[in-house]
């Protein structure tokens, strides 16, 4: 992507809404004291050592502190609430007041604060105690407090498009040199509908690249339970039966695989990307853009979804570790995706300090700067390996 005129800093700086300097904690653990040394507790470890502000009761309250007051004032200035769901939270009041008080918080300002970590609950618990909660994405404790620590992490980063207040840390990891003013000089991506709209009635310079990050922000966002069931590896969709002779059928499968794939060519296609964001020095087309960006979700979800129903597919037990083996031919591209959707956003993001190096650099009309965003997908050599290897053996046998 290119520009034919680098604009000045005057017109391209948008605050990041956080602002980092006021002290105030990223995250509140809200928990039921059942839960604290099983999840809260290491959880908080765990995002403090990510470089996070944590408040958790026992790490912040004195003797003589009035623990309702303490409790309120961190719920009003914490970022975010990570609301631990399990049996023992639904059957006390007092945590469930302190979600009360974060979906007051989400209520009046319309952005998401609460993010529910599920303990010892399946989606049938939460839905008969809270029907609201149970519709949230959540990570869940089974998956190891590490797991739900970095994922949590990266929900926090891309919600704010900076990172953790750790002196010396930048809002991207490949910036060694920014501080907190670099990091409150680059852009906003608009995640929810709400902010993509004011973005497109604004048209500020840069809006398109802003709106298709956004847009693969919030997808990915989305669909984070079903990647949580696809990295589980989990059956899912409606179980089927596979026709004989299976090796036919799961030969037909990995051809679905490479369609996925080939579905990118279109996506990526530079005509279309043109179209979508407008030729140098014209305008884009924000639905265009959108569709594109869509475009790179639907695959997404649709390898996941193809894993989760060919592992949902009853075949002769000779041939389970090979459907093991074929749907697991979508494990790196789906984190190659998710990869690119990172790299997008943080990179569209720094556009404003990407632009201060290009001037340094000695960009001009006749040499602009480019920012190149490439996606590509590989399947894992080695679990091809071991699929064809299997393949060939039930073949012959």
């Amino acid at each position: 992507m290119s520009t034919e005129r680098p604009p000045s800093a005057s017109e391209i700086l948008d605050p990041v809404v956080f602002d980092r300097e006021t002290g105030d904690p990223d995250v509140f653990i809200s928990h039921a004291g059942e839960d604290k040394a099983a999840v809260a507790r290491p959880l908080a470890e765990a995002l403090s050592a990510l470089g996070w502000d944590v408040w958790l009761d026992e790490l912040r309250l004195t003797v003589g502190d009035s623990l309702s007051r303490q409790i309120d004032s961190a719920l009003a200035r914490s970022r975010f609430g990570v609301v631990v769901l399990s049996p023992s939270f639904f059957a006390k009041e007092w945590p469930q007041r302190e979600l009360s008080g974060l979906a007051a918080r989400e209520l009046a300002s319309g952005a998401k604060v609460i993010l529910p970590v599920w303990h010892e609950v399946d989606h049938a618990h939460i839905a008969e105690r809270s029907p609201t909660l149970a519709d949230r994405l959540g990570a869940r404790a089974t998956t190891g407090i590490e797991k739900v620590a970095q994922d949590l992490s990266v929900v926090l980063r891309e919600s704010s498009l900076d990172g953790p207040p750790t002196p010396g840390r930048t809002p991207t990891d490949d910036y060694e040199d920014a501080g907190s003013e670099n990091a409150l000089r680059m852009f906003s991506i608009p995640v929810t509908e709400d902010e993509q709209a004011s973005l497109i009635g604004g048209r500020p310079d840069w809006w398109e690249y802003r709106l298709y990050a956004g847009v693969l922000v919030e997808g990915r966002l989305r669909l984070e339970d079903k990647w949580n069931e696809h990295d589980l590896r989990l059956p899912g969709g409606q179980r089927r039966v596979a026709p004989e002779p299976t090796w036919e059928f799961v030969s037909r499968e990995m051809g679905v695989m490479r369609r996925f794939i080939n579905t990118f060519d279109r996506v990526f296609d530079p005509e279309v990307l043109e179209v979508a964001f407008g030729a140098p020095g014209e305008p884009g087309d924000a639905d265009k853009i959108k569709g594109v960006a869509r475009g790179v979700i639907q695959v997404y979800e649709s390898m996941m979804n193809w894993a989760a129903e060919l592992r949902n597919t009853t075949v002769p037990g000779e041939y389970v570790d090979l459907v093991e083996l074929t749907a697991r031919m979508a494990d790196a591209p789906i984190r190659q995706i998710r990869d690119f959707i990172r790299l997008v956003a943080d990179q569209i993001a720094r556009i404003p300090l990407l632009l201060d190096e290009a001037r340094e650099g000695g960009a001009t009309v006749e040499s602009p700067m480019t920012l190149e965003l490439a996606l590509r997908l590989d399947i894992d050599p080695a679990n091809q390996e071991r699929f064809y290897a299997e393949l060939g053996r039930l073949k012959s046998a």
